[in-house]
């Protein structure tokens, strides 16, 4: 039976064959959290436990056990680092950077004589569907635009109506990104 370990420094999670137990470091009290997934490795990023299996990195919520997948991998070796917005994992022979937050897109609004001209992106986010722009405050009114989604992330954002009145520079909001987003740093490990 393999067994793979993390700690948060009150409990220690023990991912085995047949499951997943938590151990109260103090007391030695352990319990069995419920979940369906037989872990190859676990690791915390930040405060959130994470597992791998194969197929993917795994949320694991530390009371339920209940796993949720945020990134799929295929053939998924290792887990080498993980932090609370990214991992270096292992897949056969390459490195990958995968986000295991949402990465949302931001912008600024930009103005000419009370009406939106343009919007800068700051932030390209990560996306499956391009996400709502929502332009709010500034004064004016009636301003739209809808992005611009190229390749999973926001290019551009096309203004659908500039609006009038504005006083001051609107923000600029986009829906909320996803997480996965896999970079592929080295092929040749």
């Amino acid at each position: 039976m393999k067994r793979f370990t993390a700690t948060d420094g009150t409990n220690l999670y023990v991912a085995q064959d047949n499951g997943l137990k938590k151990i109260v470091i103090s007391t030695g009290a352990s319990s069995t959290l419920n979940t369906t997934e037989t872990f190859k490795g676990l690791a915390f990023g930040g405060s959130t436990l994470y597992g791998f299996t194969q197929c993917g990195l795994y949320t694991i919520h530390t009371t339920t056990g209940v796993a949720t997948k945020v990134i799929s991998i295929d053939d998924l070796q290792t887990v080498d680092y993980i932090s609370a917005d990214y991992a270096l994992v292992t897949s056969l022979n390459s490195l990958i950077k995968a986000r295991t937050t949402a990465d949302t897109a931001t912008g600024t609004a930009v103005l000419t004589t009370e009406t939106l001209t343009s919007v800068t992106i700051t932030n390209d986010g990560y996306y499956s569907t391009a996400p709502t722009v929502t332009i709010t405050g500034g004064g004016g009114s009636g301003a739209t635009a809808e992005a611009v989604l190229t390749n999973a992330k926001v290019t551009g954002v096309t203004i659908t109506a500039a609006g009038s009145g504005y006083t001051s520079v609107p923000t600029v909001t986009f829906s909320a990104g996803i997480a996965g987003e896999l970079t592929y740093l080295s092929h040749t490990l």
